[in-house]
């Protein structure tokens, strides 16, 4: 397997989960006695191949002393008050130059193993791991799903469509788990297009990351859906502590 390098987004402050964030930033909150980051950072041990990068801001000296010990390189989104992932994922665009195959992580997400090393086999110009058992997930997470899931298109094997609000779950083929794998090959249209969007959008520093994934299929760049089932959970409210949905 040909070297590539890990992002991990972690920025935000995580203002949902109320008093848990008001000492630790949200990676280093403890789910079953263990913090949420050392569970990815779990999984990325057992590839030797890789080098692991994060974008941090609120109570980035936390993490960075949490994790003194790792061989992590940091970027510093000073702006992550008023803006939301995209922006973060801009302060480490100089990964964009190397010949690397690019992760793209969420901070606040928790996997299997396998998960990983499905999306990163995939050779695609770019990876999305969606998560096709997501409605019975969602259901312990909230009253109404409807509330909180985004749309997942699928046609051909590839995504036409992502993260807009839907009522429709026919327009729901699977969930969105923010694990992205991106190709080396297409960082010269990726860095075209991010040129374009901060000329053309004067509000790109608020985008989300499906956002901008978006944006990219829309220029004819191919996602496909690498396809998983469960084993995986992400942390966005203090209900979603109470749930154990990998069985730890």
């Amino acid at each position: 397997m040909k070297n590539f390098n890990i992002l991990i987004l972690a920025a935000g402050r995580g203002s949902r989960l109320g008093k848990r964030t008001n000492k630790n930033p949200k990676p280093l909150i403890k789910f079953k006695k263990k913090a949420i980051l050392d569970y990815q950072l779990q999984v990325y041990e057992k590839f030797r191949n890789k080098k692991l990068y994060m974008v941090l801001g609120y109570k980035a000296s936390k993490i960075k002393r949490h994790l003194r010990n790792k061989k992590i390189k940091f970027f510093i989104n000073q702006e992550y008050k008023e803006t939301n992932m995209f922006y973060s994922f801009l302060s480490a665009k100089s990964l964009l130059q190397e010949k690397k195959d690019l992760v793209v992580i969420y901070g606040d997400i928790i996997f299997k193993s396998n998960i990983f090393e499905k999306l990163i086999r995939n050779n695609s110009d770019i990876g999305i791991s969606v998560d096709q058992n997501y409605l019975a997930y969602w259901k312990k997470r909230m009253k109404n799903p409807l509330n909180d899931l985004e749309t997942m298109i699928i046609k051909k094997n590839l995504i036409t469509q992502l993260g807009k609000k839907t009522l429709n779950y026919k327009e729901i083929q699977g969930q969105y788990m923010g694990l992205v794998k991106f190709s080396y090959k297409i960082f010269n249209k990726i860095k075209k297009i991010i040129k374009n969007i901060k000329i053309k959008d004067k509000k790109y520093k608020n985008l989300y990351f499906t956002d901008f994934i978006q944006i990219l299929i829309d220029n004819k760049i191919k996602a496909r859906p690498i396809k998983i089932k469960g084993n995986w959970q992400e942390f966005d409210n203090p209900k979603d502590f109470k749930i154990n949905n990998l069985n730890i």
